[in-house]
This record gives structure tokens, sequence and C-alpha cells, in this order.
């Protein structure tokens, strides 16, 4: 329900951000603005989820001294907003190489569910 008052701002359960690039820092999607905003628009519990680039390989440098400088920053940022990070890599999403995946959750409680035994998912 959105009043039109000046401040009221309807919240979200998910926001799904679409796929960023981390290799281009010029990207907006990585701007401090844009991610506060996305973070701003969770509910109490929400989430927000990403795919963040292809998955760091076993040799590859540290993402702050690699060409995925932009991921780095995008992770340090959010860690300082939301109260859950959850990073995992699928490789059958559809590319040659396995993609890394943000979930990001405004409190602690999703935690759980992350963790959970098989048989609670179920």
């Amino acid at each position: 329900d959105i009043s039109g008052k000046k401040g009221d701002v309807e919240k979200f359960d998910v926001v799904f951000v679409g796929v960023l690039d981390p290799k281009n820092s010029d990207d907006p999607l990585y701007g401090k603005e844009f991610l506060d905003a996305v973070v701003g628009s969770l509910t109490e519990h929400g989430l927000i989820s990403a795919q963040v680039g292809a998955a760091p390989m076993l040799h590859d440098p540290p993402d702050h001294r690699s060409m995925n400088m932009a991921r780095y920053g995008l992770f340090r940022h959010l860690e300082t907003r939301l109260k859950t990070m959850l990073v995992y890599e699928e490789s059958r999403a559809g590319w040659a190489d396995a993609r890394s995946f943000l979930i990001g959750c405004v409190s602690k409680a999703c935690r759980n569910h992350w963790y959970a035994k098989s048989d609670v998912v179920d």
C-alpha cells in the first residue's frame, strides 16, 4: 500500500539484481547509491539475490588484486549493510564456466533456512 506521502516506500521481501559484471567497476549497479537503495527497499526479513560473475578458480588472485575489484567493493559495501551474506557457486547455470551467486539478508534469521537440514527444507 503506497499512500503517496513523502517518505513512504514500498518494501520488498526479495530483490533480484540482474547479471553483474565484476570486471566493470563503472557499472552503476556496483555503486553505493544503488546498493543502499536496494537494501533500503527490503523488509526486515528481506533478501537480495545476484549473480556476481565467474566463480574464482583455485589459483586466481583475490578479488581486490584482480580484474574483479568491483565485486570486492560490492561485497565490502554490502557487508556493512546486511546481517547475512551467503555466496555459492553453480556450474549448471548455462555458462561455460561456474558462476558465483550472492544471497544477502537483512536479518540473521535467514541463516536458519540456509543451513537447515534437508528434511526441514522439504
